[in-house]
């Protein structure tokens, strides 16, 4: 004897569910862009809302290239104020190849790291940037305010690059910003023995470097950085509990 499954159970069974996508307003932040060329965002859709780690994007617009005849256009999300080498494809980001004149794009990225999402201009030969465009929420974008992408349509971008290196600890998982001189670049989690490099348009020399979380000490050392990305010291920040 055959029993047939009621057809709404069977519908249950097999139908694949999808999860709908909507429009997401965002905040364009920091920018750098060779005469001539321009990105534009028309739209984010964004299956979470969130614009961070586990959300799935799509971002659409259009772009102009006019100061090179062709480049890679990259989506990516970056944890530092310097990405200066053209990404794999499928680490986290999604390019496509254009060339000179006016054209539209539409690329979608999950992002599976904490940092923030840009479009970049990306010499296709060099792999180096020749134009940036951070986006996100508000937060995010205040967040990165004073980052300086100069170094970005540089003749010499090898110039007034420096490394750093640094491990942050603390004695529970708390979330910490890291200045250059008074100015943000770079944010993450207090975690024994992770080591993170960042690559920074700054003067080599001498320069304080200052740490901070919620309920902890601030952190401040003169350090000395060197130019170049294959040189540099390491640095070890200790977080201490504030006292009550």
């Amino acid at each position: 004897m055959r029993t047939h499954l009621p057809i709404a159970l069977m519908i249950a069974i097999y139908a694949v569910v999808a999860v709908a996508a909507t429009r997401t307003e965002i905040t364009q932040g920091v920018k750098k862009l060779a005469a001539g060329d321009s990105i534009m965002i028309t739209e984010v859709s964004s299956e979470k809302g969130t614009l961070a780690i586990g959300d799935t994007i799509t971002v659409k617009g259009t772009y102009t290239l006019a100061s090179q005849k062709n480049a890679s256009l990259l989506l990516s999300v970056t944890q530092d104020a310097s990405q200066k080498q053209l990404p794999e494809q499928g680490k986290g980001s999604v390019r496509m190849t254009i060339n000179a004149g006016t054209g539209e794009y539409e690329m979608t990225i999950s992002i599976s790291k904490e940092g923030w999402l840009h479009l970049g201009f990306y010499n296709p030969e060099t792999g180096k940037p020749f134009g940036q465009l951070y986006f996100g929420t508000k937060e995010q974008m205040d967040k990165i305010a004073n980052w300086n992408l100069n170094y970005v349509t540089s003749e010499q971008p090898g110039k007034n690059i420096v490394l750093l290196r640094y491990a942050v600890q603390a004695d529970a998982e708390v979330v910490y910003d890291l200045c250059l001189d008074g100015k943000f670049v770079s944010s993450g989690k207090a975690l024994i023995k992770q080591d993170c490099y960042l690559s920074l348009p700054a003067t080599p020399g001498d320069h304080i470097l200052t740490a901070t979380a919620p309920g902890y000490e601030t952190w401040q050392k003169t350090v000395t950085l060197l130019e170049g990305s294959k040189n540099g010291q390491n640095f070890w920040v200790e977080l201490k509990k504030s006292a009550k």
